[in-house]
């Protein structure tokens, strides 16, 4: 399996991307791709706070 092929379904296991067929047309089997801004927004929250306790713990 490719690096990139992993990296998508990784991505959609964990809820960053969302994945589906929104084609009128049946006979076309697009995949379309997006991301979940909101689930971005948490893990960036999440990651400010624990770089403040970081820098709080470190503080003499």
């Amino acid at each position: 399996m490719s690096t990139i092929k992993c990296t998508f379904q990784s991505l959609e296991k964990l809820g960053y991307l969302l994945s589906g067929n929104w084609n009128v047309s049946k006979l076309d089997q697009t995949k379309w791709y997006t991301i979940d801004y909101q689930k971005i927004e948490v893990l960036q929250e999440v990651q400010n706070e624990q770089a403040l306790l970081l820098k709080v713990a470190s503080y003499p």
